[in-house]
């Protein structure tokens, strides 16, 4: 009898330092999403990012991880960052790339839209915010939360990697009413600049998927009526594999499958399969939408991102 109560008093003992040890263990994080970019350097997130106020910078890569716990609420996350600037026209010199850990939660706001959800990062006592924008697109933002604007080679969208493939079905394009709304710009005309991928838009660019598309250029005038703001006419330059220049008209609507407010540039209404649509994130940036109005996702070199250029 004495045996059997000692081995099941062993049992138990052994039974609870199993239950200790996996209490101990450490519990692996769960990623909610990796988003990746390169932008352009931000004297804004420069503390944040830990890069010195004098130092050569041209660019910064991005790669970062957002994590949760079982209950899907924002826990840690992780950002690998490395700068470099631009010796010549060809090249890129790394100044160093380092990890940068804290803790992240989800706000309501931005300058330009309240009920955006805002990413905010801490680590030690520095801040940086983002407006996710959907399900696989980032958009970091100012101190005084307006979207940062990048330049003609770089924004400051990240892309979610891999993509969330988004099924719902919106309406054809071709749908759309053609008459326009007032732009709300300032001007007779406004002038964009940025580089993106170029496959997904190589359909609508009729440009054949045969030929080494990497990515393309873009420069974009809108012209207006500067009394009553309704767009006229634009010019598009693009220059991949060769570059071309068209030339149309331009209307101002409403609507994504995501958000019924959003304001949407349309070029060329009038040929709806070959139209590009921009949403309008602020008067300073744009974004690229699908023949759907779905946001077109980027990669870690480029995104699908206008900015607008200051005369």
């Amino acid at each position: 009898m004495k045996k059997f109560k000692f081995r099941l008093l062993s049992a138990f003992l052994a039974l609870g330092c199993l239950g200790i040890i996996s209490f101990l263990k450490p519990v692996k994080p769960l990623v909610f999403g990796i988003f990746e970019g390169t932008s352009p350097c931000n004297v804004e997130a420069s503390l944040f990012l830990q890069i010195p106020a004098n130092a050569k910078c041209d660019e910064v890569k991005w790669k970062l991880t957002f994590n949760i716990d079982e209950s899907s609420n924002p826990t840690t996350f992780k950002l690998e960052r490395e700068y470099g600037y631009y010796p010549d026209n060809f090249s890129t010199k790394s100044m160093g790339k380092i990890r940068i850990e804290g803790k992240w939660k989800i706000l309501k706001g931005t300058k330009a839209n309240q009920s955006a959800n805002v990413y905010q990062l801490q680590s030690g006592n520095q801040y940086i915010s983002f407006q996710l924008l959907d399900d696989n697109l980032l958009h970091l933002l100012n101190t005084d939360k307006s979207l940062a604007i990048g330049n003609d080679g770089h924004s400051f969208t990240l892309s979610k990697s891999p993509i969330i493939i988004n099924q719902q079905i919106s309406n054809n394009p071709s749908t759309q009413k053609t008459r326009s709304l007032p732009t709300g710009l300032k001007g007779d005309s406004i002038r964009f600049a940025g580089k993106t991928p170029c496959k997904e838009l190589a359909g609508t660019l009729k440009i054949s998927k045969t030929i080494d598309c990497f990515k393309l250029k873009w420069y974009l005038i809108l012209k207006q009526d500067p009394e009553k703001n309704y767009p006229t006419t634009y010019e598009l330059r693009r220059t991949g594999h060769r570059e071309s220049v068209i030339k149309g008209k331009w209307i101002v609507s409403k609507g994504t499958k995501t958000n019924t407010e959003a304001i949407v540039y349309q070029l060329d209404p009038d040929h709806p399969d070959e139209s590009i649509f921009l949403l309008k994130g602020d008067d300073n940036v744009l974004f690229f939408l699908d023949s759907n109005r779905n946001f077109l996702v980027g990669n870690s070199e480029f995104s699908y991102t206008l900015n607008r250029l200051r005369k």
